[in-house]
């Protein structure tokens, strides 16, 4: 079988691949039933084929064809999501990408930019998991990432929304994310203050980065113990040394 990454790095190339062939909302809405299917198959099909080239014994017969259509089911339910944004092209899609913050350079690696008429980026991370835009607020962000690429690339991106798109099937199945403005994602939350968001990210990731390089190695964990519960690194830690009080959990709180 598939392990989760697997299957996540089969979901990812698939979208990458159909997106590079399309480009745009405005010709994904032009194709026809048969166009669709076409451009479908053929994404899914050079996904398989990457992946197959670790996992040859597995991506073969009937397995090959469960999987393919469960993507095929997936992307289908998903363009339907993107059908209801606002018109949209592809800037980039599994793109490398160099970060600066605090005087360190960092490489990530961004699932999906797009560009809004307006001329404005969309910066998009595939998730099959359950995503919280909660955890990119805080000091420091227990998730960082996207944040982090709306603000740290040189020149920066004019960003206007962040997004992640929720792809596991349920309730929860969309975008989720911030925006600067309406319409430009079904379902997403607008901020208020956009711009002074992106610079209250790129201060804390700045002070982030400039701790680290000045060796800021103080023990002070987010939200004890549950920043420590996948550590691996207790037998060096300090932390049971700082008499830190535990903060109530998620369940506590109500959240589920």
């Amino acid at each position: 079988g598939l392990d989760a990454r697997v299957r996540g790095t089969l979901v990812h190339d698939t979208f990458r691949f159909f997106w590079e062939a399309i480009q745009s909302q405005e010709r994904l809405l032009a194709l026809s039933e048969s166009e669709l299917s076409a451009a479908i198959e053929a994404a899914i099909d050079k996904a398989i084929e990457r992946a197959a080239r670790e996992r040859e014994q597995t991506l073969k017969g009937l397995f090959r064809e469960i999987e393919s259509q469960r993507l095929t089911t997936l992307l289908r339910q998903w363009l339907e999501v993107e059908k209801r944004r606002a018109p949209f092209s592809l800037q980039m899609a599994e793109r490398k990408t160099v970060l600066r913050f605090g005087g360190l350079e960092l490489h990530g690696y961004i699932d999906r930019v797009d560009t809004l008429a307006n001329g404005s980026s969309v910066i998009i991370d595939y998730k099959t998991g359950q995503p919280r835009t909660k955890d990119w607020q805080g000091d420091p962000p227990d998730e960082p990432q996207l944040p982090a690429y709306a603000t740290g690339r040189e020149p920066p991106l004019p960003v206007s929304a962040l997004l992640f798109a929720a792809l596991k099937p349920g309730r929860d199945f969309g975008f989720k994310g911030l925006a600067a403005d309406e319409g430009i994602a079904p379902k997403v939350e607008v901020t208020e203050g956009w711009d002074a968001q992106l610079d209250a990210w790129k201060t804390t990731l700045d002070k982030l980065a400039g701790d680290f390089r000045r060796g800021d190695a103080r023990v002070d964990p987010r939200e004890f113990p549950r920043t420590c519960d996948h550590c691996g690194l207790q037998a060096l830690c300090r932390v049971h040394e700082q008499g830190i009080a535990p903060v109530e959990s998620d369940a506590e709180n109500g959240d589920d």
